[in-house]
């Protein structure tokens, strides 16, 4: 475990390990809550893994660089560790090949897929990364209008862009975090997931805060990057994300204006 002044951090890597033992290890790490196997073609030394996890109030975040390796999670494991959670994945390398309920999906680099961790489910993922977050039921189940089927639900469109773009930041910004930020930051990611899932007028509304963060910090990147060019304006931005000249100097003005 460390920390180093920030958010405490569980840090699993294969590295530190004999090559022989990586598989086991990688095995060991699950607790029982999945089977993990080598793929057909694959060997297990290949099996390297490094793996950061944080806690955020009653959530859970991981961000791992793996590779290829087949898992299983079955109705068995499910009644042993009672884990009453959904799990969502953003592929960010790599190609992750799911099995839930009969039905298969093929999920790329930059997209989303929830799974109900109560539920049997099989996966196969070649060498890559990820960014997992597991959610409590309940947290989700109470800011969606009506109950779903979210086994192997995969969001789409601008929203759950925004949800992949805010994980991936979740990631990146774990380590600066403090543990008091964290239950606020949960329910706000737990917000717009549910707005990427159905986005209705409820759930987008929850959701607002954290769209209107996104948006403003992807606006500042872009700022950043053309900021020497003389064509960088207020209008520019307007083309760029598609959105009105009141809405942008609108988010702006927090930070001094558009034109400042």
């Amino acid at each position: 475990m460390a920390n180093g002044g920030g958010l405490p951090r569980l840090h699993l890597v294969s590295s530190q390990l004999p090559v022989q033992e990586r598989f086991e290890c990688w095995q060991q790490s699950l607790g029982g809550t999945s089977n993990v196997s080598v793929p057909e073609g694959a060997r297990p030394e290949e099996s390297t893994y490094d793996v950061s996890i944080w806690q955020f109030g009653t959530v859970l975040l991981s961000d791992s660089v793996f590779g290829p390796r087949s898992q299983t999670r079955t109705l068995r494991n499910a009644r042993a560790d009672k884990l009453d959670h959904y799990r969502v994945i953003l592929q960010t390398e790599g190609e992750l090949r799911l099995e839930a309920d009969g039905r298969r999906f093929k999920v790329e680099a930059g997209e989303l897929v929830l799974t109900d961790m109560s539920r049997e489910e099989r996966y196969e993922t070649t060498r890559g990364a990820n960014v997992v977050m597991f959610i409590p039921r309940q947290m989700l189940d109470e800011v969606l209008p009506r109950s779903f089927d979210l086994h192997g639900a995969q969001p789409g469109g601008a929203t759950a862009r925004m949800m992949a773009a805010h994980l991936r930041a979740l990631a990146r910004g774990a380590a600066q975090l403090q543990p008091q930020e964290t239950a606020a930051l949960a329910r706000a990611t737990v917000n717009l997931l549910a707005a990427s899932l159905v986005p209705s007028a409820q759930t987008l509304d929850h959701a607002r805060p954290t769209i209107e963060g996104n948006l403003l910090r992807q606006a500042c990147r872009y700022v950043d990057l053309h900021l020497g060019e003389p064509e960088l304006s207020a209008e520019a931005l307007c083309a760029f994300f598609k959105l009105s000249r009141s809405t942008i100097y609108r988010r702006f003005e927090p930070l001094g204006g558009a034109a400042h």
